[in-house]
C-alpha cells in the first residue's frame, strides 16, 4: 500500500495577476494512479491545470505534482492528492495560499476629535489650508484654485489622519477604481509627497472621500492596547476594543516568526489568544490585531516585538500523592514533555496557608504536616528560561492525631516493661548479698579443694605432747628430687589467733591448703 512520505503546498503573491502555483505529494511504494481533488471535487486537466508523475527508483518514491497556471481567486484553498494500488490507497492534504505581507505601520495617528475642523485645529493647520477642514475635507479645492492652495498638500497627512479615524478604507478605495498609489490614502498611510503621482491623488479625491465618509459610520477602528506576553511556554495575546461602537464580526490576531518567515493568523470572537510554542530555538515574534465586520477591517493594532530565548519546561506528569504516615505525604511525578529541567517548585497549601518547598528530583516527602487538614498540591519545573507551568492540582488530607487512650496504653506497656527490669536488679541483687552472706558465715566448706586432707590430734597442743600430728592421705614417703607430688612440704605455721587449748581449731598450712580439726 503506498503511503505518504512528503506534501508540499504553495503560496502567490496575489490572484489575478498571472501567477503559477506547484503543489506536491510524495508517495513510498509507488500508486498505480494518483488523483488530486479541490473540497472533495475531482479535478480534471484544464488549460490552466496539469498533473505530472516522477518516479524515484532508488528511493522507491514517486512525486506527484499539480501545477496551475494563472492563478484565480477561486484556485485558492484546500486540496487532496490521493494515491492507490491493489494493496490500498493513502492521501495527504496541501493547501494554496494567498501570500500575505506585513502591513505597513500607519503613518497616521487616529485623532480622538469627532470634528473635522476641530481635528485640523489640533494638528496646527492654519490660514487659507483650514478652508479644507469642513465636513469633509474638501481637496477639490486645491484643483480650483492650485496657486492658493497649493501649500496645503504639506497638510495632507492631517487631513487623512482627521478623515479616516484609524479605518482601513483600502478594500472601498480599490472597489472604486483609486489608483494603487492613492490607495496608501485610504489606508491611513502617506506616500511619498514629493512624488510627481502625489497630484493623482487630487483628481481622486471624491471617491477617496466617499469611502471615508462611508466606512466612518460602518468599520470598526483599530483594536487598542495591544500586548504580548510569554507566560511559561505559551504566549497570551490581549487587547482592549476599539474606540468606536460599530459591530465587530471577529477579531483576527496575525503573527511572524522572524526566523522563518512563517506568518499565520488566528480568528477569535473575544479579545484575547492563546498558543503553544513549538520553536525553542531563539526567536523574535511580530503581533498585530484586526477588528472585521461586514463593511470592512480596521487598522492593525501593534504590540511590541517579543523575543524568546528558550522554552520554560512544559507542566510535570502524573502528579500523585500518598500518606506516608499520619502526618506526611510523598509525592511522585514524571517530568515534563517539553523543555530542560533543572529542578522542581511544590506548592501546597492548607486552611489559606500556602508553602513551597523546591527538589532536583521527581519525588518529595511532605513532613510533620498539620494533622487532620486537607492540602491542595501542584508542582511545576523550573529551568534557566523561567518557571514551566503547573502541573494537575491534587488533594489529601492527613490523619488525625493518635487519641489520648492509645497514649495510656503505650505509657502502661512501658511502664511494664521497666518494672520488669526493676525485678530483674533486684533478684540479682539479693542474690549478690546471700553469695557474700554465706560466705561470711563459713557455709562454703563443701566447696573446699579436693586435694585438701583432714586430720585429727587429741593430744595437739597437750602440755608434754610431742607437737605432732599423723596425717592421713598423705604419701608413705618423702618424695625424691624432682618427683612430683600433689603436696608441698613444708614446716607447718600455727595461726596465732588458734586457741590451742579450744575443742576445735584452724590451721592454715601455707601453700597445702591443708584443713586440721582435733
Amino acid at each position: 500500500m503506498p503511503t505518504i512520505s512528503a506534501i508540499n503546498g504553495a503560496t502567490v503573491p496575489d490572484v489575478n495577476q498571472g501567477s503559477s502555483a506547484i503543489l506536491k505529494c510524495t508517495f513510498r511504494g509507488f500508486p498505480k494512479t494518483v488523483n488530486w481533488y479541490q473540497d472533495d471535487t475531482l479535478l480534471p486537466y484544464s488549460y490552466r491545470r496539469a498533473f505530472f508523475q516522477h518516479p524515484d527508483v532508488e528511493s522507491h518514491e514517486l512525486r506527484a505534482e499539480l501545477h496551475i497556471l494563472l492563478v484565480r481567486e477561486s484556485d485558492l484553498g484546500k486540496y487532496n492528492c490521493e494515491g492507490w494500488n491493489q494493496f490500498g490507497a493513502h492521501n495527504g492534504t496541501v493547501y494554496l495560499k494567498k501570500q500575505y505581507t506585513t502591513p505597513p505601520t500607519p503613518t497616521i495617528t487616529p485623532t480622538q476629535a469627532k470634528n473635522v475642523s476641530v481635528c485640523c485645529s489640533q494638528r496646527n493647520v492654519t490660514g487659507v489650508c483650514m478652508d479644507l477642514c469642513t465636513y469633509r475635507v474638501d481637496l477639490s479645492l486645491v484643483v480650483q484654485n492650485p496657486v492658493k492652495y497649493a501649500s496645503c498638500v504639506n497638510f495632507f497627512e492631517d487631513y487623512v489622519t482627521c478623515a479616516t479615524d484609524g479605518k482601513d478604507h483600502t478594500k472601498c478605495c480599490k472597489d472604486n477604481g483609486v489608483s494603487p498609489f492613492c490607495q496608501d490614502f485610504c489606508g491611513n498611510v502617506v506616500p511619498d509627497i514629493d512624488d510627481p503621482r502625489i497630484y493623482e491623488c487630487v483628481d481622486q479625491v471624491n471617491p477617496i472621500l466617499n469611502c471615508i465618509e462611508e466606512g466612518l459610520e460602518k468599520i470598526p477602528s483599530q483594536p487598542l492596547n495591544v500586548i504580548a506576553l510569554l507566560k511559561g511556554h505559551v504566549i497570551e495575546v490581549n487587547w482592549d476594543q476599539p474606540a468606536d461602537v460599530n459591530t465587530i464580526d471577529v477579531y483576527q490576531i496575525w503573527y511572524s516568526n522572524n526566523n522563518n518567515n512563517m506568518v499565520k493568523h488566528e480568528s477569535v470572537s473575544n479579545t484575547t489568544h492563546t498558543w503553544t510554542l513549538n520553536y525553542p530555538e531563539v526567536t523574535t515574534y511580530s503581533f498585530w490585531v484586526i477588528a472585521k465586520n461586514k463593511a470592512g477591517q480596521s487598522l492593525p493594532g501593534y504590540a511590541r516585538n517579543l523575543t524568546v530565548r528558550g522554552i520554560p519546561p512544559s507542566e510535570p506528569l502524573d502528579l500523585k500523592g500518598t500518606l506516608k504516615d499520619y502526618n506526611d505525604i510523598m509525592l511522585t511525578w514524571m517530568p515534563p514533555q517539553k523543555g530542560s529541567v533543572q529542578g522542581y517548585t511544590v506548592y501546597f497549601s492548607s486552611d489559606g496557608t500556602s508553602y513551597m518547598q523546591t527538589t532536583t528530583e521527581n519525588r518529595l516527602i511532605l513532613t510533620d504536616l498539620n494533622y487532620g487538614s486537607l492540602y491542595t498540591i501542584k508542582v511545576a519545573a523550573n529551568s534557566a528560561y523561567g518557571k514551566g507551568s503547573n502541573s494537575t492540582t491534587i488533594q489529601l488530607k492527613t490523619q488525625n492525631a493518635v487519641k489520648s487512650r492509645s497514649l495510656a496504653t503505650q505509657g502502661a506497656n512501658v511502664g511494664a516493661i521497666v518494672g520488669v527490669v526493676i525485678l530483674i536488679l533486684v533478684l540479682v541483687a539479693a542474690a549478690v548479698i546471700g553469695f557474700i552472706f554465706i560466705r561470711k558465715r563459713g557455709m562454703l566448706k563443701r566447696f573446699s579443694r579436693p586435694d585438701s586432707v583432714a586430720f585429727e590430734n587429741p593430744q595437739y597442743g597437750v602440755p608434754g605432747s610431742n607437737g605432732q600430728v599423723q596425717i592421713s592421705g598423705l604419701p608413705e614417703h618423702s618424695p625424691d628430687a624432682g618427683e612430683q607430688t600433689n603436696f608441698d612440704y613444708c614446716p607447718l605455721k600455727e595461726d596465732m589467733d588458734i586457741d590451742p587449748y579450744s575443742t576445735a581449731a584452724t590451721l592454715n598450712v601455707d601453700q597445702v591448703g591443708l584443713t586440721m580439726n582435733h
